[in-house]
């Protein structure tokens, strides 16, 4: 069963067309499974490799159903205005598991101003190979937004100032588009909604998203802008920035007043995010319409 059903979007009239792909993951994922790795981990503080991607794939599938609700599909929606809360959904889904978590912002990770985007980081440990090893990963599900079409375009340089970033520029994706390996990672991201914090994916994400705010005034050589896709940031300077970034979780409760979809964040004997059916016998995510309140491990 898809976890996903590919119906018109009410918030997205016209279905947008995404650079690199519009696939994403959507496959079934049983809910022992995920019972299991939870189970897995308390008792024992870290979980196996084979655990790992199912775990990282159901915290992103369930944020990204959490933040369209109603009629609206994360297959059609082009995920924009949505990385606060789906950040946050994943945040608090984690630490009710017990898994070290935060919310920052890109801006935390490149060093600017001016630029909005939430996102979830993730430490856990993972047995590989006889040794236990510490794996790091952002987890961006709505990072599709960044993947417009008519946004990845060196003609951004020329329209009005987006309201929200106050920057007359292309889309990140349209300076990933510029090489192989940039092209790898978005399509990651796009498919998978997470990726994990090497050195090259640093470098690749952060200069994406620094270009992102630069505009043509910005460059020493105006007649460079859109012309570059990389800079002379080492990837290491992402990496400080991320490991001193702070947490921007919305506090408990939070999610509760503000939030539209309030009927199931609410707090619960665990967490506010231990909200998933225990129900070993229905799969996770055939539900069409999001979590149930007050159950575990069903959306």
């Amino acid at each position: 069963m898809a976890l996903y059903r590919e119906y018109d979007s009410n918030i997205d009239k016209e279905k947008v067309e995404i650079l690199f792909t519009d696939r994403m993951f959507n496959k079934d994922i049983a809910l022992k499974d995920i019972e299991d790795i939870e189970e897995f981990y308390r008792d024992n503080g870290y979980i196996m490799e084979e655990q790992l991607a199912p775990l990282l794939n159901y915290v992103v599938a369930y944020s990204r159903k959490g933040v369209c609700r109603g009629d609206d599909s994360p297959l059609v929606s082009s995920m924009a205005g949505k990385c606060s809360i789906a950040a946050n959904i994943c945040y608090e889904l984690l630490i009710s598991m017990g898994i070290k978590a935060s919310v920052f912002n890109v801006r935390d990770l490149i060093g600017v101003e001016n630029t909005i985007h939430e996102l979830c980081k993730l430490t856990i440990p993972v047995k590989i190979n006889e040794k236990i090893v510490d794996k790091e990963y952002i987890l961006d599900p709505t990072f599709k937004q960044f993947c417009i079409k008519n946004e990845c375009t060196i003609d951004m340089y020329k329209k009005e100032k987006r309201l929200q970033f106050h920057k007359a520029t292309p889309s990140p994706g349209y300076f990933l588009n510029q090489t192989e390996k940039g092209q790898s990672l978005a399509i990651n991201i796009l498919y998978y909604g997470y990726f994990n914090t090497s050195d090259n994916n640093l470098k690749l994400y952060g200069d994406a998203f620094k270009l992102f705010t630069m505009e043509e005034d910005d460059y020493e050589d105006p007649s460079m802008a859109g012309k570059i896709s990389s800079l002379e940031t080492d990837p290491s300077e992402y990496r400080k920035n991320l490991d001193n970034a702070k947490n921007r979780a919305l506090k408990p409760g939070y999610l509760i007043i503000t939030s539209p979809f309030q009927e199931y964040i609410k707090r619960t004997k665990r967490n506010i995010m231990n909200l998933i059916n225990r129900n070993k016998n229905n799969n996770y995510l055939n539900s069409t319409n999001g979590p149930e309140v007050d159950k575990k491990y069903k959306m």
